[in-house]
């Protein structure tokens, strides 16, 4: 059962809000600058940041990429997993090096994503990066919930978070739910975006992933 996320460190929050009211700042004066003005909530401008959009499968595959079933390997950040049966992954347009996406079945869209990048940030724990994650939902969209708990990948420990957000332009909510952990300053980790009605078989698919997880040398 994942537990609510109901309060963080202290000295995270304040770093967090400190870097977003940095970022806002810099933003402000940027648009004063140049005489630009905020855009209307509505705006489809606005709806291009959403947090939603990084998960949308049009942007995240290209048409000409190679399919991938079972095993997957990705020996620049060292780890591999198994693509579940009837399931097929491909390499995201972006980042090919980093992953793979892995569109699920039926309808409402749903999606599975491995990812890994090095640490640039210094978000050193998985609740830095979830963190991240929550600040950056709020920036554009609305957090509806936001729940966690301990979870580990193949021995390393981190953290399993699930947020239910309404997306800009959207008119029912999705469910994210990310499995993350930090290994050797990288973070490595498994996304999950769904609807609630959906969710218990999607999540069967996610943790048949996360099991699947190994380390290579």
């Amino acid at each position: 059962m994942l537990r609510r996320v109901m309060a963080l460190p202290i000295n995270r929050l304040v770093a967090a809000a400190g870097a977003l009211l940095i970022t806002l700042a810099i933003g402000v004066a940027i648009s004063e600058w140049v005489g630009i003005r905020r855009l209307p909530v509505s705006s489809s401008a606005a709806g291009a940041h959403s947090y939603c959009r990084r998960f949308r499968a049009d942007t995240l595959v290209s048409a000409s990429a190679q399919p991938r079933r079972g095993y997957f390997a990705n020996p620049t950040y060292g780890y591999a997993l198994t693509i579940p049966d009837g399931l097929v992954g491909y390499p995201p347009v972006s980042a090919a090096a980093r992953g793979i996406v892995v569109a699920l079945p039926g309808q409402p869209r749903a999606l599975l994503r491995a990812d890994a990048a090095y640490d640039a940030l210094y978000d050193i724990t998985a609740a830095g990066v979830h963190t991240r994650d929550s600040v950056d939902v709020r920036l554009f969209d609305r957090l509806i919930s936001d729940e966690a708990q301990p979870f580990s990948l193949a021995g390393v420990p981190g953290g399993r978070y699930r947020m239910k957000i309404l997306c800009r332009g959207e008119s029912s909510p999705y469910v994210f739910e990310a499995i993350i952990v930090v290994r050797r300053r990288e973070i490595y980790r498994l996304d999950l975006q769904t609807r609630p009605d959906r969710l218990r078989q999607d999540e069967a698919s996610l943790e048949a992933m996360a099991g699947s997880w190994r380390w290579t040398p």
